[in-house]
């Protein structure tokens, strides 16, 4: 089994959104009602915009429905650069983490 393992500020952040979330008053919590797909969208979004170094990369996420929607023009609103569409080959996906990764992304 692999461990992934986050930068530091991103692991900060996700650690602290997901002790607000169970500690917040169910009213309280910004992704109550929403789907499993708009809190995808949503938090996707939050990291895109936050941290300059984060990649969206795979199979599928440019396509105009993007996932089941979860991808609809994020390479419009972020770039190509990292918005990354990869072809059906998982060594290539998991070599360009790699790089990307050993590269500070």
């Amino acid at each position: 089994m692999s461990t992934a393992v986050l930068p530091e500020p991103m692991l900060e952040h996700a650690m602290n959104t997901a002790t607000a979330f169970q500690t917040a008053a169910p009213e309280a919590n910004p992704l109550k009602g929403d789907t499993y797909r708009d809190a995808l969208v949503k938090v996707m979004h939050d990291a895109m915009t936050q941290h300059d170094n984060t990649l969206v990369i795979g199979q599928g996420i440019t396509d105009h429905i993007g996932i089941f929607g979860t991808t609809a023009g994020m390479q419009d609103t972020y770039g190509r650069h990292r918005v990354i569409e990869t072809p059906l080959a998982e060594e290539a996906v998991t070599g360009i983490c790699i790089g990307a990764a050993l590269n500070g992304l």
